[in-house]
């Protein structure tokens, strides 16, 4: 569970801001990048960016990555068509919870389990493909849910239990079940597995105020893939310089 920053302290608060406001900059500038070399993929032009040597030659490494991350989101959207729910953004795949478990329970349906070695199966296969898995550092299986929690308990915790439950559940189903995967591809798997719950930290909304969730749609499991963060962060300093 994460801990919250303490507000008692107003100047630690202002530093809080201007590092927030620095890693805006930078994902600002990493989209920036992105746009740039997808229309025009000029090496040239990229070697030209940045102040330093160094910056950049993280600038062409950085956008060389996003190329490879919207690489390996296009081929999910290829290989699931446009039915599935997948981010264009980051790739994330989402099941709906109501799919694979009863509600306010983690027993996986054992008339959808079927379709669950489907979907992961083929996202597996996609993001660990040769062309790719030497680049993924994290494969994620996330638990969300919708606020209402347990009546009578605290609804973070009891959503936190939850979530963590039924990812945990999905992860379990994946590694042992012969027919969801095979062998090679269930090790590589294996080795980039993360599983959480996040209670009902990440809510999906009903209007663009985020004033009403949707709770049918926040009461959900995910999929996504995360490139190898000490490459990533060492672009991203280098950029920061």
């Amino acid at each position: 569970m994460r801990k919250r920053r303490s507000h008692g302290n107003p100047e630690a608060d202002d530093t809080s801001f201007w590092v927030s406001f620095s890693d805006v900059a930078t994902a600002l500038m990493m989209v920036f990048i992105l746009l740039v070399v997808l229309q025009i993929r000029d090496s040239g032009f990229l070697a030209s960016l940045g102040k330093t040597q160094e910056q950049r030659e993280a600038s062409k490494k950085l956008a060389e990555s996003l190329i490879e991350r919207q690489g390996i989101i296009n081929k999910l959207r290829l290989e699931f068509g446009d039915k599935a729910e997948i981010d264009t953004k980051t790739g994330t795949f989402t099941i709906d919870a109501g799919l694979v478990f009863a509600k306010d329970k983690w027993v996986l349906k054992p008339e959808n389990k079927p379709y669950l070695a489907q979907v992961v199966r083929k996202y597996a296969t996609v993001v660990l493909s040769p062309e790719y898995k030497d680049s993924i550092g994290q494969i994620d299986i996330e638990g969300h849910a919708d606020p209402d929690g347990v009546p009578g308990l605290d609804p973070y915790l009891s959503n936190l239990e939850l979530t963590q439950n039924r990812a945990r559940a999905v992860a379990a189903f994946v590694v042992t079940d012969p027919n969801c995967m095979p062998k090679e591809l269930r090790r590589e798997f294996k080795k980039v597995l993360s599983v959480n719950g996040r209670s009902s930290e990440q809510l999906i909304y009903k209007d663009s105020a985020q004033t009403i969730p949707d709770k049918e749609k926040s009461r959900r499991v995910v999929l996504k893939f995360r490139l190898k963060d000490d490459q990533l962060n060492e672009l991203v300093g280098a950029l920061k310089q």
